[in-house]
């Protein structure tokens, strides 16, 4: 039987995994704002999922952030998250020019989380 946790886990995983294909594409256009939001956005449906599966829904992100400080296993990727939410706000909502070199950043930031424990597609 499945429980609304692992479902929400699975739509969650899915998520992920559709915004880092989307990073992917956009990375090869102009869209270089965007492809560094998709990258956040994978991230956060990771760490959604996570929190889930421990019964913690955060509902914002001034919520999650504590919790995934406090996390043993996500404590650990918590600056790499940190760093592409900075960015993906920056691209989003001050227009802060994104360059090659910060999608090259924002790439190594989400390939940390692959290696600290994020499982990738």
């Amino acid at each position: 039987m499945w429980s609304l946790c692992d479902c929400s886990r699975l739509l969650l995983e899915n998520r992920r995994c559709t915004h880092e294909k989307l990073a992917e594409t956009l990375c090869k256009g102009a869209y270089l704002d965007w492809a560094i939001t998709a990258y956040f956005y994978a991230a956060l449906h990771y760490i959604t999922a996570v929190l889930c599966v421990q019964g913690i829904v955060p509902t914002s992100h001034q919520k999650r952030d504590p919790l995934v400080q406090g996390h043993k296993q996500l404590s650990k990727i918590f600056s790499e998250y940190k760093f592409l939410d900075v960015m993906s706000r920056n691209a989003r909502y001050f227009c802060t020019p994104i360059y090659p070199s910060d999608l090259q950043s924002c790439q190594m930031k989400f390939g940390t989380l692959s290696i600290l424990g994020m499982p990738k597609s």
